[in-house]
């Protein structure tokens, strides 16, 4: 993922910790923004390397919890 400023993680790939990840973790750069829609664990393997390569972060959790209120009204409401 070379010359992206968001890498989105929208599979299982990566998620347990002696997966492989689901992009070249080496090509991330200081800057982009990764997320890794999976809810758990709290941090990816893909975060915690993105995190550490300097890259901004969201995980699945963070996602959801963002969301969450949203996705209730939309389902909840009855017009």
């Amino acid at each position: 993922p070379t010359g992206f400023d968001l890498v989105v993680n929208a599979t299982l790939l990566g998620t347990i910790p002696h997966h492989l990840p689901p992009v070249d973790v080496d090509r991330l750069t200081p800057g982009v923004f990764v997320a890794d829609l999976s809810t758990g664990p709290d941090e990816s393997p893909l975060i915690a390397v993105a995190r550490q390569r300097g890259c901004l972060t969201m995980t699945g959790r963070e996602m959801f919890t963002t969301m969450c209120d949203t996705l209730a009204d939309f389902f909840l409401t009855t017009d």
